[in-house]
């Protein structure tokens, strides 16, 4: 007895056992409608290359939200670096501040005023850590630290102390931030 050929386009199942022929063969038949000669959509066959181009359209896609996310992950960067010379700025200001609370007699006598970063930080003739200095000596020292401060802390860092009318000082930092943009900080002190 030979056995029929299944039909490649027919899920398992689908064919159903019918009435024996006079020469008893039972042959399979059919139940469901006519199945084409050629493939349509939404057959198996048709459907049989686009796993692959759905594998490509999600690797675009993929790789497109990588670079976004890697684009962020720079963007914030740069605005970490950013904040963080910021912080370092708004630290010497107060720092330069605490120094001149520190120091009153200098600040009375005008040891303070105008005081300009140059550059190069200049070396203080005395170290007011080891030794006791007069007013004057210690505000040249902490000129000189603070001048170190700045230069050492900040990409071109520059500091001045300018006083005002009523007593006041502003104390004014200025650095080149990321992407060359000149930044400052600025804080007014009464001591």
């Amino acid at each position: 007895m030979r056995r029929p050929v299944p039909d490649p386009y027919r899920p398992p199942g689908f064919a159903v056992r019918g009435p024996a022929d006079a020469a008893g063969v039972r042959r399979e038949t059919r139940a469901g409608p006519p199945i084409p000669a050629h493939p349509v959509a939404g057959s198996a066959r048709a459907q049989a290359g686009v796993g692959m181009i759905d594998v490509l359209i999600a690797l675009v896609v993929l790789s497109i939200g990588l670079l976004g996310l890697a684009g962020l992950q720079a963007t914030g960067l740069r605005y970490n670096h950013g904040a963080y010379l910021r912080t370092q700025a708004t630290l010497l200001a107060y720092d330069m501040a605490d120094r001149m609370r520190a120091n009153l007699a200098g600040v009375t006598a005008g040891s303070y005023n105008s005081l300009l970063t140059s550059g190069t930080p200049p070396a203080a003739s005395t170290n007011c850590t080891t030794s006791v200095c007069s007013s004057a000596q210690m505000a040249d020292y902490d000129a000189a630290q603070w001048e170190a401060d700045v230069q050492a802390l900040l990409p071109s860092g520059k500091g001045v102390v300018t006083p005002d009318n009523t007593g006041d000082y502003t104390i004014t930092v200025s650095w080149t931030g990321p992407g060359g943009n000149s930044t400052s900080f600025a804080t007014m002190f009464h001591p």
